[in-house]
């Protein structure tokens, strides 16, 4: 049916009645909840569309969508024949797509109530694409779907969920990654059923029934819903397809071998469902012998949502002065990481090992309206993955290496994410990079979907009132993050296989910018160092109960930036930050566990940024920032002989052996200066 022609419904959420609910619709917590009241739009009718086992295909339009009353327009069958071979589809306004199951080939048709229109070429339908044969095998029917907007949606052999945006006109889909489509998340081989209800609305079934809701928005690459629990028993449909508009249909055998179509809606603000059938207490009946059909499905823009929740744009400022990143290259070599002062990207690569401060730069082109400080980390093929966030639409954006400590890839991929600030990349126990940052107070996340591959949609880890002053330490197969919340708490959370466990606050709500973070080798505990509203950095060392939630002051400064810290190979904390003079300082512990040392200026010059550090696999580590100049400073921390002992650090993780002896009180040493081209 036309939707030119149709007249519309409007039904309020705030007008839908509470009552018995069907199949067992068990509600189950999310970490998100949806924005102001959405509201329900319906064409007069939502066109149905039917495959017989013979293959005729036929329409039947349901006209009240939006309640799921027993009220049907006229059948009209002879639309078409031959369909038995394959998967038919339904799209937005009268699409339908054929995957052919001898060919596998994807045919994408236009229907114009009982007419094909004429597709580019001449014929009644036009070939955009191969290899959908998979999806006429009855195990996998179920696994392939088309939202609102057109997009469709597959559960591949890996068990990927995957996105194809159709762009129209003659670019036909549009390719976001090499090989076809988007991969959005990993894992899906769970689910034996999805279908798309909305913009981006995925509902996904488990074999022993249960249901499961997703919400994933384009704009932002963001799942800003995901995997909530909405209900069990789903099991008895052979097939559930969509409206839209979070309307479900679902075919089963029925109490009598009927054959019904059952009608559910289901209500995002209140996490509910609209009332079910009073005497049976599951879906609504609005249908009987469609059980046997080959293929039952609708136009999926028949009913729409408004006022849905989405992650907004937030405002950032453009920040030219932010701290360096610092990355170790699989040569040993230094490579460097900045925005410059017109808002492009640059590498600097130490050009040879036997001279630190020798340093080639070269810009990262293709965008230049970076801020901030960039994301950096080595891929499991050791390429340098960089990604760094725009101050002029919130999103970030990345390239990596073509070849190892080599040239970097043209063009620039959209990792998007809407955030607030900085996101921060940490390779994990797997070798696989993971990526962090905040949105609307949550922390988000992502993980590579395999070594040296893409980064699937961002996922929200919860949390609230967090702001962009966050650090991620790994720690063995875990993530611990450190971070400013808006009340100017510093608090710490574990992420374990993709669960983000309570927050722990570590007390006092005055801490100003990045809180500094490192682990302990010997235990796996962490000490976090700050920046407190009276200018001075506090540490504070959490231990096997917890965090004691009391800071101590390492004082003799009064600093002007956030503090940065290592691990060295003694197990002693070396920090450094840049002082109210602007220059630049730092400090450290003698023996494990030990007071710091008094603040040492480390080089005469301004710096204009807050300061960096790194440990090196060597044993060493090194300290960067930048001058008013733009100018690159550099300096290489090193102790002598290790007498106390020495941490091994390997893919698995730091390890520390004690050797039983004391501790050198010498201090460490510092050699560099500004970088040279």
């Amino acid at each position: 049916m036309s939707t030119t022609s149709t007249r519309v419904r409007r039904t309020g959420l705030s007008a839908v009645l509470t009552g018995a609910l069907g199949i067992s619709l068990v509600v189950a917590p999310s970490v998100n909840t949806a924005s102001a009241a959405s509201s329900l739009v319906c064409n007069t009718a939502a066109n149905v569309i039917g495959v017989t086992q013979s293959g005729e295909l036929f329409t039947y339009p349901h006209e009240e969508p939006e309640n799921g009353n027993y009220v049907w327009g006229p059948k009209q069958t002879g639309v078409g024949s031959g369909w038995q071979i394959g998967r038919t589809l339904a799209g937005p306004d009268g699409v339908v797509y054929h995957l052919v199951g001898s060919s596998g080939e994807l045919r994408r048709f236009h229907l114009n109530g009982r007419q094909w229109l004429t597709q580019p070429g001449g014929g009644q339908f036009r070939s955009v694409g191969s290899g959908w044969g998979r999806y006429s095998e009855a195990a996998h029917r179920n696994k392939v779907t088309i939202d609102e907007k057109g997009r469709l949606f597959e559960i591949n052999a890996d068990g990927l969920l995957k996105m194809f945006v159709w762009e129209g006109g003659d670019d036909g889909w549009w390719s976001a990654e090499s090989g076809g489509g988007k991969i959005l998340d990993t894992g899906w081989n769970q689910y034996n059923l999805i279908v798309a209800a909305g913009d981006g609305v995925l509902y996904a079934r488990k074999p022993d029934g249960s249901l499961y809701r997703f919400r994933y928005d384009l704009a932002a690459d963001q799942f800003i819903q995901y995997g909530k629990h909405v209900g069990n028993g789903w099991e008895m449909f052979n097939r559930v397809f969509s409206a839209g508009g979070d309307t479900l249909y679902g075919t089963w055998p029925g109490q009598n071998g009927q054959g019904q179509l059952l009608w559910y809606r289901y209500l995002e603000d209140s996490g509910t469902w609209a009332p079910g059938d009073p005497v049976t207490h599951l879906g609504k009946v609005v249908g009987n012998g469609w059980y046997g059909e080959l293929d039952v499905v609708a136009d999926t823009n028949s009913c729409r949502l408004t006022g849905y929740p989405t992650t907004p744009r937030p405002a950032v400022q453009a920040n030219f002065t932010a701290p360096v990143t610092l990355v170790e290259g699989s040569d040993k070599l230094a490579n460097y990481f900045f925005v410059n002062d017109r808002g492009a990207l640059y590498h600097g690569h130490q050009r040879r090992a036997d001279d630190l401060l020798l340093v080639d730069h070269t810009p990262l082109t293709g965008y230049e309206k970076f801020t901030g400080t960039p994301a950096a980390g080595l891929q499991a093929s050791n390429k340098l993955e960089v990604q760094a966030h725009s101050y002029d639409d919130a999103d970030v954006r990345g390239k990596t290496q073509t070849t190892v400590n080599g040239t970097w890839g043209a063009g620039l991929a959209a990792h998007r994410g809407h955030l607030a600030g900085d996101s921060v990349l940490v390779k994990g126990s797997d070798g696989l990079l993971s990526s962090f940052g905040v949105a609307e107070g949550k922390l988000w996340y992502r993980k590579q979907i395999a070594a040296d591959g893409v980064f699937p949609a961002w996922r929200s880890l919860g949390g609230a009132d967090l702001t962009s002053d966050f650090t991620v330490v790994r720690n063995g197969d875990s993530f611990d993050v450190v971070a400013r919340h808006t009340d100017n708490s510093v608090r710490a959370a574990r992420l374990t296989n993709g669960v983000l466990g309570d927050w722990k606050n570590l007390g006092g709500t005055d801490a100003v910018g990045r809180p500094a973070a490192v682990l302990h080798p010997g235990d796996g505990t962490l000490q976090v160092l700050v920046r407190k509203a009276d200018n001075k950095v506090y540490t504070q060392k959490q231990n096997s109960a917890g965090f004691p939630g009391t800071w101590t002051i390492i004082d003799g400064l009064t600093t002007a930036g956030a503090p940065a810290a290592v691990m060295t190979t003694r197990g002693t904390i070396e920090a450094v930050v840049r002082g109210t003079d602007n220059l630049v300082y730092t400090t450290g512990q003698n023996q494990q566990y030990g007071s710091f040392r008094a603040w040492t200026v480390r080089d005469t010059h301004e710096a204009a940024t807050d300061v960096s550090t790194t440990a090196w696999s060597d044993g060493s580590w090194l300290i960067t920032w930048r001058d008013p100049m733009g100018e690159l400073y550099t300096y290489l921390g090193t102790y002598g002989s290790l007498s106390a002992g020495r941490m091994t650090v390997t893919d698995a993780g730091p390890t520390y052996q004690q050797q039983g002896s004391a501790a050198s009180d010498a201090g460490p040493t510092y050699q560099g200066g500004k970088t040279k081209s």
